[in-house]
């Protein structure tokens, strides 16, 4: 971001009072602002406040230091998805502009994909998340490959210690709820 939208978003210019918490809401404020623009990992760091010696005007000065480091522009790829729409597996990428691209993040990332298959019936679905930057650590993409493999289906339906319902009664509670979820996840 330029240096004047950098000042418009933090609200303090030469002359004001110096008013800290104000001042952290901004960065918060700017730092979203960063991650909207794809710095997925971009990281403010606490501002420094450094006294100035007394001038004649009689009132404390101190100069404003913040450190800014945008990181490498983050871009999403998936590739292997056919099950599941593109536009899902990007909405479980969400948590990168909360969180950043960090590995622990990426690993949450695919927890969550692999969940978003298993619910779906994909329970040998493979999901592989890595991340990659260009060499001059401008672009970073994180690339998410999928397998799908075939959709589990049922081979046997048991209820054991079940006294309460007949056994045809539970398979049609059962065929019911499955419907129900089915259709809430056309949705």
């Amino acid at each position: 971001l330029s240096l004047r939208v950098i000042v418009d978003a933090i609200k303090v210019r030469p002359g004001d009072v110096l008013d800290l918490g104000k001042l952290e809401s901004a960065l918060g404020v700017l730092a979203a602002d960063y991650r909207r623009l794809g710095y997925l990992d971009a990281r403010l760091s606490p501002p420094v406040v450094r006294d100035l010696p007394d001038t004649n005007s009689g009132r404390p000065l101190a100069d404003l230091v913040l450190e800014i480091d945008a990181g490498p522009e983050v871009s999403v790829r998936i590739k292997g998805n056919s099950a599941i729409p593109t536009r899902e597996i990007l909405g479980d990428a969400e948590i990168l502009e909360e969180l950043g691209s960090g590995p622990g993040v990426l690993t949450e990332l695919r927890d969550r994909i692999v969940a978003r298959y298993e619910k779906r019936g994909y329970f040998a679905a493979q999901i592989a998340v890595a991340a990659r930057k260009t060499p001059d650590d401008r672009r970073k993409e994180v690339l998410v490959s999928i397998r799908e493999g075939d959709r589990a289906t049922v081979a046997t339906v048991a209820f054991p210690g079940n006294t309460a319902l007949e056994h045809g009664d539970l398979i049609a509670r059962i065929h019911e709820s499955v419907e129900a979820e089915l259709a809430e996840d056309a949705e």
